[in-house]
């Protein structure tokens, strides 16, 4: 696996020029995020599934996912993936509607259009344009000028759906779906699921309840598409909101422990370090560091 340098708080999340290989572990995940997600793919071939859709994904693919959007993608290696990625908060919205009336409607408008495509392939000018626009986040980011890293994402954004709305979606070829997927949705179901219930004690029973499901159905189906159990997958969710109550700073330890949903300081801070390598007060210390995929 190749250690690339992510830059991130509590607002937003930036990974450039990320690179795995036959050395690293395979790229297939679910996910679903609070922040609005831009992922671009400068090579590698895959899919990635996205409101229940099934799209083919190669070198020069955009990929726009909105909040809370469950999102699926695969990338096969070997040989080669590499991307760049950057999440945000999407709080920044609704502050700029004053100044910045026209950005955003155009913002608002693309969340809130359901048959907006999500996904694009490039070509050599835009990939030029949008490389360049990556590059220099990234350049601005990685100095010490701490104060106007959130301003910089801001102003990424604002012109990145500028771009998006007025050159990319006109001349860009949007991606086809190949066909719906139910598995996929019954998944996204128990990922909602989750969201809303992660802070509580885990029961199976009560999921499998809730969503009308047999247990060992959802068992099997959620790790067959997933790679993860489910009590795995909510253990990764734990850590991930761990995580960014830990950048943002205003919570102890043992208050984040508690707000997450582990049963005690002493488990989370085992459990943190198994995942992270650092127990959680190191890792606060840290705002900008060398951060590993995860899985």
């Amino acid at each position: 696996m190749i250690a690339v340098k992510a830059l991130e708080n509590d607002f937003y999340f930036f990974r450039y020029l990320s690179t795995r290989d036959e050395y690293s572990e395979p790229v297939h995940y679910f996910h679903t995020h609070q922040g609005i997600e831009i992922l671009y793919v400068y090579e590698g071939s895959g899919h990635v599934i996205v409101e229940d859709r099934f799209y083919a994904v190669r070198p020069r693919t955009l990929m726009i996912f909105k909040p809370f959007q469950v999102h699926y993608l695969h990338m096969d290696i070997p040989p080669q993936y590499t991307c760049s990625l950057i999440k945000v908060k999407p709080t920044f919205i609704d502050s700029c509607a004053s100044i910045l009336p026209r950005c955003h409607d155009l913002i608002t408008g693309f969340l809130s259009d359901s048959d907006c495509p999500q996904l694009f392939e490039l070509n050599e000018r835009q990939h030029t344009a949008l490389h360049e626009r990556f590059r220099s986040l990234n350049e601005t980011l990685v100095a010490d000028a701490h104060q106007v890293h959130e301003e910089a994402v801001i102003l990424f954004f604002l012109s990145f759906f500028v771009d998006l709305t007025t050159t990319i979606m006109p001349n860009a070829a949007a991606g086809q779906p190949v066909k719906p997927l139910l598995r996929t949705q019954r998944i996204g179901e128990v990922l909602k699921w989750i969201d809303a219930h992660y802070k509580e004690p885990y029961s199976l029973d009560k999921l499998a309840e809730d969503l009308h499901f047999s247990v060992n159905y959802m068992s099997k189906l959620f790790r067959r598409q997933t790679g993860k159990s489910i009590s795995e997958y909510i253990t990764a969710k734990r850590l991930e909101q761990a995580r960014m109550l830990l950048l943002a700073g205003q919570l102890s330890v043992e208050e984040i422990s508690e707000e997450t949903g582990f049963n005690s300081p002493s488990y989370f801070i085992r459990t943190f370090k198994n995942r992270y390598g650092t127990p959680p007060h190191q890792y606060r210390l840290n705002a900008s560091k060398t951060y590993v995929m995860p899985e």
